[in-house]
């Protein structure tokens, strides 16, 4: 069976997408209460084993809704900020402060006042470790390493190695290295937590490398207690694509965080950072099919949607595929054929059916035979897809997010 076989609805049923189109204008993203809890209840359970204390805390630049946040929330998953406005909507969805852990590429504008609200600070860089230890000499601080790991789907999903600038490049006897510790002991910090980030295409063998690194690390600072290592859990969004492997990933963890401790006798609180993984199928784009056309015996048939890349943006930036689905206005039994679909933006790039990784190359889809009217769902659109929407392009209105049951 090839991966582009037809692929079927996740959470709706057709039925329940003619009831949503009938209360709704599309598009708009539908989210399921059910499917994030089942998803958040999986992820916990394979991390349960954890020796010394487990943390989750959730990537919600993955999708920031505010209902999402706060289910997270109340499952007792912790929130990671990537910017001071991200952690403000946390505070904002209901979240404590103490609850969220800030680890952003660029200082909040009031340092005082951000770490005055109870937000746990973690220093990306040299220059932002320098500005923290001004500002609170003798306190606890966490610090991102880049050891020079990375992993992702493309490269442009890599946030460890040396062509990303993510965290402060870390190896024994660097003299980045050596600045962390001047700086550290110029203004009395402590070293809570050490965090490494990897990117979205870790798998139990990368993530044991991981773990090795992390490790290492955490042994060049004696006062750390945390161990945090971010990074997307892999989703399989394809038929025949790849799905992390999170029991085994925790049971790497497990095993290994023991062993550590048997060798230093430190006990170190484990966190991961799941965005991806805990929303990314839980959630759907819902259109309609406004026009079909062809280019010929020698081309491809098409067909257009009332969204694009303003609301969708991963195949035009990553090559990135997508399940589709076609359910026809009033329900009947069709056939199958190959299309291009394609959005409404006036943009060439705006395809939603390519080659995977190669956003500049088309791949027709078989789908179910399609009319104008016809609606379409573009499946797994919970991560990275409502929250990276360029909100404005060809002045398209923004689209409703909706949460059902």
């Amino acid at each position: 069976m090839s991966m582009y076989d037809v692929d079927a609805l996740e959470f709706l049923t057709e039925e329940r997408v003619r009831d949503l189109v009938a209360e709704h204008p599309t598009p708009f993203y539908v989210s399921s209460r059910s499917a994030l809890k089942q998803k958040a209840a999986a992820f916990l359970a394979a991390f349960e084993d954890v020796p010394y204390g487990f943390t989750a805390s959730y990537a919600m630049k993955a999708y920031p809704h505010p209902e999402i946040i706060r289910l997270f929330d109340e499952m007792g998953i912790y929130t990671d900020a990537s910017s001071e406005y991200e952690a403000e909507e946390a505070i904002a969805a209901g979240v404590d402060p103490g609850r969220i852990l800030l680890t952003s590429q660029q200082l909040p504008k009031d340092l005082q006042k951000t770490m005055a609200s109870g937000i746990e600070f973690t220093a990306t860089s040299l220059h932002q470790l320098e500005e923290y230890g001004k500002a609170f000499p003798g306190s606890d601080v966490s610090i991102r390493l880049n050891t020079g790991l990375g992993s992702g789907y493309v490269h442009r999903l890599t946030t460890g190695g040396v062509e990303v600038g993510f965290g402060i490049w870390y190896h024994k006897g660097d003299t980045r290295s050596q600045q962390i510790h001047d700086i550290i002991e110029k203004h009395k910090l402590r070293v809570k937590r050490v965090h490494l980030h990897i990117g979205t295409g870790t798998d139990p063998a990368v993530w044991g490398k991981l773990m090795e690194a992390g490790l290492d690390a955490a042994r060049d600072f004696d006062t750390a207690t945390h161990l945090n290592l971010g990074g997307g859990f892999k989703v399989a969004y394809m038929r025949g694509d790849a799905q992390a492997d999170i029991g085994a990933i925790g049971e790497i963890a497990s095993r290994m965080l023991r062993a550590f401790y048997a060798e230093t006798g430190r006990k170190l609180h484990f966190e991961v950072e799941p965005g991806r993984w805990l929303v990314a199928e839980a959630c759907a784009i819902v259109s309609t099919i406004i026009d079909r056309t062809d280019t010929g015996d020698e081309g491809d048939d098409f067909l257009k949607l009332d969204c694009g890349m303003g609301e969708f943006i991963r195949t035009a930036m990553y090559g990135a595929n997508h399940p589709l689905v076609v359910v026809p206005r009033e329900k009947q039994e069709r056939g199958t054929s190959k299309y291009v679909v394609i959005g409404h933006c006036c943009e060439s790039s705006d395809v939603f059916t390519v080659v995977p990784g190669k956003p500049d190359e088309i791949q027709p889809r078989l789908l179910t035979q399609a009319d104008i009217g016809d609606y379409m769902v573009v499946e797994k659109t919970g991560a990275y897809c409502a929250s990276m929407r360029t909100k404005g392009y060809n002045s398209f209105p923004e689209v409703a997010e909706i949460i059902i049951d």
